[in-house]
């Protein structure tokens, strides 16, 4: 994205370079006023649409605000330095606009025009957006989550301006619209969870504008799963809700983003434990999408499957295999063998064979879908990762602790690393482990890990969920092993 920039500037001396940031701070406004003043209308212009950027921004970015070509954008941009009115971020090696400049250049342009490069603005970062979504599901995760992460401040201007009162708010949202209604898949499948705790998500959480829009329901649910894949699913799931009532108001009952609403809630209520409440949502779910989308088509496939794990998660094993097999075989049809859906249906099925017992059926498959994400996804990924921890739990449950054991401890650093330490699958691996040192008669070294489980659980998930529920009887199973009382 920045090759065009990082030759333009390769000559300049480092040490000019490094003064050019750290003068921008010392404010001159006097100068700029009379510098601002000498440059042809066409300029003042171009300057404040470039002013719409919350921060730094590249020659491509530029050249998407102000409509022109790269080649062009990158003549007024040596232009503009000439007149030091833009500053270089050695750090982040791209472009910023002088502070001063910023609170002066919009003065010179129209309303109309100003605000059309707010509408290029969010229209360019929406295709960032669906760009990085594609990035998270390849090996090139991480990458999309740096940039997402460099981009902090370009997501959180997005949301703001998506929120501006009329008629801002509605131009820009019109222009976004094609890229959420063409790009809505990649973006439910990971744009915005890439910018982690970013402040941009708060400012409108819980906010539903009056006279909301299709593209604001949108904007609603994408909220939802950043808070969902943060492990904040009690905050997610009002958020779900409300998206959901607004496309069943917008769009009506029966459609395919409908749907895609009805399945989150279930999978959010799901993960709250909430699991009965989950069960006929999903079974609703998997019903319209078969009658609207077809038996075979991708979203469909996936209703069965999250059907299944629903009614295995509450201890129906024997009723949530068959259904397992048919996702699983509707998916190498349709999407192929090393598709990732279809190896978490591989990984599903596995995990529901372990849970009856059925340990050395499970234990291949096991490794299979572990090969397989390490492969497609790469070895960091949290598919990846929650590979590795179920098979280390179908190992431990074979009593091969020895094998059981790194493979526990290496899904827990992982989990660390990528997800953090609060979230709930971090917290799993630190219960897992727990019972792998437990089953070995290490019951010591047990001990400190479920306490800290159990912390976590209550904390992010409360008193009542039945995996802090797990926890305490875990706790207490070991304390009396060792001859303690909680």
């Amino acid at each position: 994205m920045h090759a065009i920039f990082a030759l333009m500037f390769a000559a300049l001396p480092l040490a000019c370079a490094q003064e050019v940031v750290s003068n921008a701070n010392k404010s001159d406004t006097p100068h700029l006023t009379l510098t601002l003043q000498s440059l042809p209308k066409r300029q003042q212009l171009q300057l404040a649409q470039l002013s719409v950027f919350p921060y730094t921004f590249s020659e491509e970015a530029a050249a998407a605000v102000l409509g022109c070509d790269t080649d062009r954008a990158a003549t007024l941009l040596t232009t503009l330095y000439g007149h030091s009115l833009l500053l270089y971020d050695t750090t982040k090696c791209q472009h910023f606009v002088h502070m001063a400049v910023k609170q002066q250049a919009p003065a010179a342009a129209p309303t109309e025009q100003l605000l059309a490069a707010k509408v290029a603005f969010v229209t360019y970062i929406m295709q960032q957006l669906a760009d990085w979504a594609a990035m998270y599901q390849s090996p090139a995760f991480a990458l999309a989550m740096s940039l997402a992460k460099q981009h902090a401040a370009d997501i959180e201007e997005l949301w703001r301006l998506l929120e501006m009162d009329q008629p801002t708010r509605e131009q820009c949202c019109m222009q976004a619209a094609k890229h959420l209604a063409v790009n809505t898949v990649g973006l439910l499948l990971g744009a915005v969870r890439l910018c982690g705790n970013s402040s941009c998500w708060e400012a409108i959480r819980g906010t539903l504008p009056e006279g909301a829009t299709e593209e604001l329901a949108s904007v609603l649910h994408v909220l939802a799963l950043c808070l969902y894949d943060q492990g904040q699913y009690a905050d997610a799931e009002p958020v779900y809700r409300k998206a959901l009532e607004l496309r069943q108001k917008v769009l009506g009952p029966e459609h395919p983003d409908t749907l895609s609403g009805l399945n989150n809630l279930a999978v959010c209520l799901e993960k709250k434990g909430k699991r009965a409440d989950a069960e006929p949502l999903y079974r609703q779910a998997l019903e319209l999408r078969q009658k609207v989308l077809g038996p075979e088509h991708p979203d469909t496939i996936s209703s069965i499957n999250n059907l299944a794990s629903c009614l295995d998660d509450q201890g129906q094993p024997t009723a949530a295999e068959p259904m397992y097999r048919q996702a699983l075989e509707l998916q190498q049809k349709v999407l192929g063998p090393e598709h990732p859906n279809t190896v978490s249906s591989i990984n599903n099925l596995a995990s529901c064979l372990h849970d009856q017992g059925k340990y050395a059926a499970a234990e291949p498959m096991l490794r299979q879908a572990l090969e397989l994400r390490q492969k497609v996804l790469g070895p960091e990924h949290p598919g990846t990762i929650r590979s590795m921890n179920n098979l280390a739990v179908c190992l431990n449950s074979q009593d091969k602790y020895a094998a059981a054991e790194p493979k526990y401890r290496q899904a827990l650093e992982l989990r660390q690393k990528v997800l953090g330490p609060e979230h709930p699958d971090t917290i799993s691996s630190i219960n897992d482990l727990a019972d792998c040192l437990n089953s070995q008669g290490k019951y010591a070294a047990a001990e400190p890990m479920y306490r800290q489980a159990l912390e976590l659980r209550q904390k992010m998930l409360g008193p009542e969920h039945p995996d802090t529920i797990s926890s305490i009887n875990d706790l207490g199973d070991c304390l009396k092993a060792l001859g303690k009382s909680i």
